[in-house]
Protein backbone atom coordinates (compact mmCIF):
# COMPACT_ATOMS: atom_id res chain seq x y z
CA UNK A 1 0.00 0.00 0.00
CA UNK A 2 1.28 3.46 -1.01
CA UNK A 3 0.11 6.99 0.47
CA UNK A 4 -2.55 7.54 -2.99
CA UNK A 5 -3.93 3.66 -2.33
CA UNK A 6 -4.31 4.80 1.36
CA UNK A 7 -6.25 7.97 -0.37
CA UNK A 8 -8.20 5.91 -2.67
CA UNK A 9 -9.11 3.46 -0.18
CA UNK A 10 -11.02 6.45 1.98
CA UNK A 11 -12.89 7.43 -0.67
CA UNK A 12 -13.87 4.73 -2.33
CA UNK A 13 -12.50 5.04 -5.69
CA UNK A 14 -12.08 1.75 -7.53
CA UNK A 15 -8.74 2.57 -8.78
CA UNK A 16 -7.57 1.00 -5.06
CA UNK A 17 -5.89 -2.34 -4.13
CA UNK A 18 -9.06 -3.27 -3.27
CA UNK A 19 -10.17 -3.52 -6.94
CA UNK A 20 -8.21 -2.64 -10.14
CA UNK A 21 -5.09 -1.69 -8.30
CA UNK A 22 -4.71 1.11 -10.77
CA UNK A 23 -3.04 3.45 -7.85
CA UNK A 24 0.13 1.30 -7.88
CA UNK A 25 0.69 2.27 -11.16
CA UNK A 26 -0.46 5.55 -10.85
CA UNK A 27 1.64 6.09 -7.68
CA UNK A 28 5.00 4.82 -9.22
CA UNK A 29 4.15 7.21 -12.33
CA UNK A 30 2.54 10.41 -10.44
CA UNK A 31 4.45 10.89 -7.05
CA UNK A 32 7.25 13.14 -8.32
CA UNK A 33 4.13 15.37 -9.15
CA UNK A 34 2.09 15.22 -5.88
CA UNK A 35 3.68 18.79 -4.61
CA UNK A 36 3.61 20.43 -8.08
CA UNK A 37 0.84 23.06 -9.60
CA UNK A 38 -0.37 21.42 -12.58
CA UNK A 39 -3.43 20.71 -14.31
CA UNK A 40 -5.32 17.18 -14.61
CA UNK A 41 -8.13 16.48 -16.49
CA UNK A 42 -10.32 13.27 -15.72
CA UNK A 43 -12.88 11.90 -18.33
CA UNK A 44 -15.56 9.65 -15.74
CA UNK A 45 -16.37 11.47 -12.34
CA UNK A 46 -19.52 9.07 -11.12
CA UNK A 47 -19.78 9.50 -8.05
CA UNK A 48 -16.92 11.50 -7.45
CA UNK A 49 -14.29 9.37 -5.50
CA UNK A 50 -11.78 9.76 -7.33
CA UNK A 51 -11.84 13.13 -7.66
CA UNK A 52 -11.25 13.50 -4.27
CA UNK A 53 -8.74 11.70 -4.33
CA UNK A 54 -6.53 13.45 -6.70
CA UNK A 55 -7.70 16.51 -4.97
CA UNK A 56 -6.17 15.32 -1.65
CA UNK A 57 -3.42 13.59 -3.13
CA UNK A 58 -2.67 16.61 -5.55
CA UNK A 59 -2.98 19.41 -3.13
CA UNK A 60 -1.57 22.10 -5.71
CA UNK A 61 -3.26 20.94 -8.78
CA UNK A 62 -6.19 22.54 -10.69
CA UNK A 63 -8.64 19.34 -11.76
CA UNK A 64 -11.14 19.51 -14.78
CA UNK A 65 -13.21 16.75 -15.39
CA UNK A 66 -15.85 15.47 -17.77
CA UNK A 67 -18.68 12.94 -17.32
CA UNK A 68 -22.36 12.41 -19.43
CA UNK A 69 -24.44 12.71 -16.39
CA UNK A 70 -25.75 16.02 -15.28
CA UNK A 71 -26.05 14.83 -11.35
CA UNK A 72 -22.45 14.60 -11.46
CA UNK A 73 -21.99 18.58 -11.16
CA UNK A 74 -22.82 18.14 -7.52
CA UNK A 75 -19.13 16.62 -6.76
CA UNK A 76 -17.59 19.94 -8.48
CA UNK A 77 -15.35 21.85 -5.99
CA UNK A 78 -13.09 25.02 -5.32
CA UNK A 79 -10.44 22.95 -7.07
CA UNK A 80 -12.49 20.65 -9.40
CA UNK A 81 -15.12 21.78 -12.28
CA UNK A 82 -16.91 19.80 -14.23
CA UNK A 83 -18.27 19.62 -17.70
CA UNK A 84 -21.36 17.46 -19.04
CA UNK A 85 -20.98 15.84 -22.60
CA UNK A 86 -20.32 13.13 -24.35
CA UNK A 87 -16.82 12.54 -25.13
CA UNK A 88 -17.12 10.89 -28.09
CA UNK A 89 -18.12 14.13 -29.44
CA UNK A 90 -15.28 16.04 -30.97
CA UNK A 91 -17.39 19.37 -30.69
CA UNK A 92 -18.08 18.90 -26.98
CA UNK A 93 -13.98 17.72 -26.37
CA UNK A 94 -13.70 21.40 -28.09
CA UNK A 95 -15.64 23.35 -26.37
CA UNK A 96 -13.85 21.60 -23.01
CA UNK A 97 -10.87 22.42 -24.38
CA UNK A 98 -11.72 26.31 -25.26
CA UNK A 99 -12.93 26.92 -22.04
CA UNK A 100 -10.74 25.77 -19.95
CA UNK A 101 -7.82 26.31 -22.21
CA UNK A 102 -6.32 22.85 -22.62
CA UNK A 103 -2.33 22.71 -21.33
CA UNK A 104 -3.02 19.63 -19.12
CA UNK A 105 0.03 17.80 -17.48
CA UNK A 106 -2.22 14.76 -16.84
CA UNK A 107 -5.53 13.18 -18.73
CA UNK A 108 -7.22 10.30 -17.18
CA UNK A 109 -9.52 8.44 -19.28
CA UNK A 110 -11.78 6.34 -16.53
CA UNK A 111 -15.17 7.18 -18.98
CA UNK A 112 -17.73 5.06 -21.26
CA UNK A 113 -14.83 2.49 -22.30
CA UNK A 114 -16.26 2.28 -25.73
CA UNK A 115 -13.47 1.99 -28.73
CA UNK A 116 -15.39 5.00 -30.54
CA UNK A 117 -14.83 6.83 -26.83
CA UNK A 118 -11.22 6.29 -25.97
CA UNK A 119 -10.20 6.96 -29.53
CA UNK A 120 -11.82 10.15 -30.13
CA UNK A 121 -10.76 11.51 -26.67
CA UNK A 122 -7.25 10.52 -27.19
CA UNK A 123 -7.47 12.18 -31.03
CA UNK A 124 -8.96 15.32 -29.89
CA UNK A 125 -7.19 15.89 -26.35
CA UNK A 126 -3.82 14.06 -26.63
CA UNK A 127 -2.94 17.36 -28.50
CA UNK A 128 -3.28 19.24 -25.77
CA UNK A 129 -1.24 17.50 -23.03
CA UNK A 130 1.56 19.55 -21.83
CA UNK A 131 5.03 18.84 -22.73
CA UNK A 132 6.19 15.55 -21.00
CA UNK A 133 2.69 15.21 -19.69
CA UNK A 134 0.88 12.08 -19.70
CA UNK A 135 -2.39 10.34 -20.90
CA UNK A 136 -3.85 7.37 -19.34
CA UNK A 137 -6.64 5.39 -21.09
CA UNK A 138 -8.18 3.02 -18.00
CA UNK A 139 -10.07 -0.67 -18.48
CA UNK A 140 -8.25 -1.43 -21.62
CA UNK A 141 -10.16 -4.93 -20.95
CA UNK A 142 -13.07 -3.48 -23.01
CA UNK A 143 -11.10 -3.80 -25.98
CA UNK A 144 -11.83 -7.75 -25.78
CA UNK A 145 -15.44 -7.19 -24.73
CA UNK A 146 -17.93 -6.97 -27.93
CA UNK A 147 -20.23 -4.99 -25.29
CA UNK A 148 -17.89 -1.98 -26.07
CA UNK A 149 -17.44 -2.71 -29.49
CA UNK A 150 -14.18 -4.98 -28.94
CA UNK A 151 -12.67 -8.05 -29.73
CA UNK A 152 -9.27 -10.04 -29.94
CA UNK A 153 -7.17 -8.84 -32.55
CA UNK A 154 -10.27 -6.73 -33.60
CA UNK A 155 -9.85 -4.05 -35.90
CA UNK A 156 -10.62 -0.24 -35.16
CA UNK A 157 -10.50 -1.24 -30.80
CA UNK A 158 -8.40 0.77 -28.71
CA UNK A 159 -5.79 -2.19 -28.10
CA UNK A 160 -5.16 -2.23 -31.76
CA UNK A 161 -5.04 1.14 -32.21
CA UNK A 162 -2.06 1.95 -29.93
CA UNK A 163 0.01 -0.96 -31.17
CA UNK A 164 -0.43 0.93 -34.68
CA UNK A 165 0.80 4.00 -32.66
CA UNK A 166 3.52 2.00 -31.75
CA UNK A 167 3.92 1.01 -35.39
CA UNK A 168 4.01 4.57 -36.48
CA UNK A 169 6.55 5.53 -33.55
CA UNK A 170 9.62 2.91 -34.93
CA UNK A 171 8.53 2.67 -38.48
CA UNK A 172 10.32 5.79 -40.10
CA UNK A 173 8.86 7.83 -42.51
CA UNK A 174 6.15 5.72 -43.83
CA UNK A 175 3.52 7.71 -42.42
CA UNK A 176 4.43 10.99 -43.21
CA UNK A 177 1.94 12.69 -45.04
CA UNK A 178 -0.85 10.65 -43.71
CA UNK A 179 -4.30 12.29 -44.48
CA UNK A 180 -5.85 10.54 -41.60
CA UNK A 181 -3.13 11.01 -39.11
CA UNK A 182 -4.00 13.27 -36.10
CA UNK A 183 -0.80 14.22 -34.39
CA UNK A 184 3.00 13.86 -34.98
CA UNK A 185 3.92 10.65 -33.99
CA UNK A 186 7.05 12.44 -32.74
CA UNK A 187 4.78 13.80 -29.90
CA UNK A 188 5.03 10.46 -28.48
CA UNK A 189 8.28 9.45 -25.96
CA UNK A 190 6.76 5.89 -25.05
CA UNK A 191 3.88 3.62 -24.38
CA UNK A 192 3.87 1.82 -20.77
CA UNK A 193 1.21 -0.91 -20.92
CA UNK A 194 -0.06 -2.23 -17.73
CA UNK A 195 -2.92 -5.10 -17.15
CA UNK A 196 -6.00 -2.69 -18.53
CA UNK A 197 -3.71 0.29 -18.35
CA UNK A 198 -1.89 2.53 -21.01
CA UNK A 199 0.23 4.87 -20.07
CA UNK A 200 1.01 8.13 -23.33
CA UNK A 201 3.81 9.98 -22.57
CA UNK A 202 4.52 12.82 -24.31
CA UNK A 203 8.20 13.82 -25.75
CA UNK A 204 9.52 16.68 -23.96
CA UNK A 205 10.12 19.57 -25.84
Amino acid sequence: MNKLDELALKYGTDKSSKWHNYTARYYREFKHLCDKEIRILEIGVYEGASLRTWEEFFPKAKIFAIDSYIACTRYASERSSIFIGDQADPIFLNSVVKQTGGNWDLILDDGGHTMVQQITSFKKLFPHLNSGGIYVIEDLHTSYNATYGGGLRKAGTTMEYLKDLLDEMNVGDKFCGDPNKVFDKEWIDSIHFYLALAFIFKIVK
